[in-house]
């Protein structure tokens, strides 16, 4: 017979409708607490048992996975989560957020996210000290990409890792102007060390970068947020790599550059990829329809 926990999974996802990411971390919660119960020897024993999967990503919090190696044991009665694929963002739809972005602070932020797949929190607090001309320096005279090292000592970057990104040489100029003609302006009075100033001359806060997107998601008539810049600069990254002549392995080169911490967190885009190829090939094929249309056998 099924165990009561067993019935509570069924009734959970079945009779109430809960999504299975739901159902599984109130499983996890109980399955915790059954195990420190036999551990104190409340009950004799457990009223589910374990199976071994593969993983390659790291346990979180309450996770309740037992790892080996790259297996990992589970409560069998947990539910399969199906893996919802990242949104990003079309260029057509990239270029149509540039165009309505006229403020250059704005324009700029949003330009150094989605080509070089900063998270927006390690956006604002770029530093100042990062930026310089590229023309003024002979190593990075003729070169398309500019490398660029980040330390969480300059800036705020998740798991406090450092990591390196690409920033592309027209945007490194751009910035470069923006920090001697636009910046002052604003940065008269506190002159933080960060490169994008508000409007009052400090630093932006979160609330203001979320307020920022949700203007203008209002005037571009699409879903966007700051993360979709994140993983917009992945796929496309992954694809051009993909498909170009790069010697080296395109996964480990767009890990590297986003920090993450497996490369199995950047697998996800590979599905994105075949997502987009899949669209491309409707597009292409109701563009031939239309061509079609008129023509009489």
């Amino acid at each position: 017979m099924p165990s009561a926990v067993h019935w509570y999974r069924d009734w959970s996802r079945g009779t109430v409708g809960n999504a299975p990411s739901t159902v599984n971390a109130r499983l996890r919660l109980i399955c915790a607490f059954y195990e420190w119960c036999v551990a104190h020897r409340h009950v004799d024993e457990l009223p589910f048992d374990f199976e071994q999967i593969r993983s390659g990503r790291p346990a979180g919090l309450l996770e309740h996975l037992k790892r080996d190696d790259d297996r990992i044991k589970r409560p069998d009665l947990l539910l399969i989560e199906p893996r919802k694929l990242p949104k990003l963002l079309h260029r057509d739809q990239v270029a149509t957020c540039l165009s309505e972005l006229t403020n250059e602070t704005h324009r700029l932020m949003f330009a150094l996210m989605v080509r070089t797949g900063l998270r927006h929190e390690e956006c604002t607090s770029f530093p100042l000290a990062y930026v310089f001309d590229p023309d003024k320096r002979a190593s990075t005279r003729d070169k398309r990409l500019l490398r660029v090292h980040l330390s969480p000592k300059d800036m705020d970057l998740k798991f406090s890792k450092p990591r390196a990104i690409d920033i592309p040489a027209d945007l490194m100029s751009d910035l470069w102007w923006y920090a001697v003609r636009g910046r002052p302006k604003r940065a008269r009075m506190v002159n933080p060390s960060e490169l994008f100033v508000s409007a009052k001359g400090g630093r932006f806060r979160p609330s203001s970068v979320t307020s920022l997107f949700e203007a203008l998601q209002a005037r571009v008539g699409f879903h966007v947020r700051p993360h979709m810049l994140r993983h917009t600069y992945a796929t496309y990254t992954l694809m051009a790599l993909r498909q170009s002549q790069y010697r080296g392995d395109p996964l480990l080169y767009v890990r590297d550059r986003l920090g993450h911490r497996s490369v199995s967190s950047t697998t996800v885009y590979l599905q994105l990829i075949d997502q987009l190829a899949t669209e491309l090939l409707q597009s292409h094929e109701h563009e031939l329809a239309k061509l079609f249309a008129g023509v009489e056998e």
